[in-house]
């Protein structure tokens, strides 16, 4: 109060009761009684206010951890999706030879379902030349780079053929018999 520090306290009270002389008791009584009720508003509108504060400081702790989880996340996301990029990219480089299907096969869970190129399928017929029925279910249940045996007989099933010599079928037996030593041909 600047008029204590100024007056001292026997001159502040003084001024004090110089100033409330003119008033009665009963005024003053009632001007006591509406700054109890002002404080008690005051007090309550402090106690919503701090009660609001602390909803909002959690909100933005929570705001904050979020978005910090969300960036974690989202790097994490970015950093896997390079990686799986440069994985396809060196298998990719690594089997070059092999057709799109094929690469498919060898990265999903399971070639069941996929739906194989002309090239593999032709590929997975000369295998199957080569190996046999069952050299062919071999290799393909180790390593299934081509379609099964049930799916290439499908395959075949639907072909049509016309009496007589055909041949392309020379030109696989060519394509299949060169790896054969001299008492197979």
């Amino acid at each position: 109060m600047p008029y204590r520090e100024k007056l001292g306290l026997k001159s502040f009270c003084l001024y004090l009761q110089n100033s409330f002389a003119s008033y009665s008791q009963q005024q003053l009584l009632t001007t006591l009684e509406m700054q109890r009720l002002e404080i008690s508003r005051l007090e309550e509108e402090d106690r919503v206010k701090t009660k609001k504060l602390e909803i909002l400081t959690r909100a933005l702790k929570n705001h904050m951890s979020l978005k910090r989880r969300y960036n974690y996340v989202r790097s994490s996301y970015e950093r896997l999706q390079q990686k799986y990029k440069t994985c396809q990219q060196s298998l990719r480089a690594k089997f070059s030879r092999l057709h799109e299907d094929q690469i498919q096969a060898l990265t999903s869970k399971s070639p069941q379902g996929l739906k194989w190129g002309p090239k593999s399928k032709r590929d997975g017929l000369v295998l199957e030349m080569r190996c046999g029925t069952v050299g062919n279910s071999a290799v393909v249940q180790k390593l299934p780079l081509h379609p099964s045996v049930r799916s290439l007989q499908s395959y075949v099933q639907f072909m049509e053929f016309e009496s007589g010599c055909i041949g392309e079928m020379f030109d696989l037996i060519e394509v299949a018999s060169k790896d054969f030593n001299v008492f197979e041909k």
